[in-house]
């Protein structure tokens, strides 16, 4: 396994773990209390939101780096480039949109 493989794998879980402990504390509270949250701290979460976001692209671009070496076809490096690709695509609006519209 090369470096650009495994480097794109830890930052691709370090942006892994810190979207979803972004994702717990934005979330949790509204869901939790009945819809009513900290809302009001929108602003700083989508602040918080930014390196998560730079770790994804990170994490793409030593997964792209792994398949010119020709790592392509190694599983980690495949996997690597999934995860951080819907990571980098789905995870404003996955933050946006919540766990679900009010019943």
């Amino acid at each position: 396994m090369s470096t650009a493989t495994l480097a794109g794998a830890v930052v691709t879980g370090v942006a892994v773990v810190l979207f979803g402990a972004l994702y717990a504390v934005m979330w949790a509270p509204v869901v939790l209390a009945g819809r009513e949250g900290w809302l009001f701290l929108y602003p700083l979460f989508l602040v918080a939101w930014v390196p998560v976001e730079g770790l994804a692209l990170a994490g793409l671009v030593l997964a792209i780096a792994g398949r010119v070496r020709r790592e392509a076809r190694r599983p980690l490096g495949v996997a690597v480039l999934v995860v951080a690709g819907l990571l980098l695509v789905a995870s404003l609006p996955t933050l946006w949109s919540g766990p679900g519209q009010p019943g």
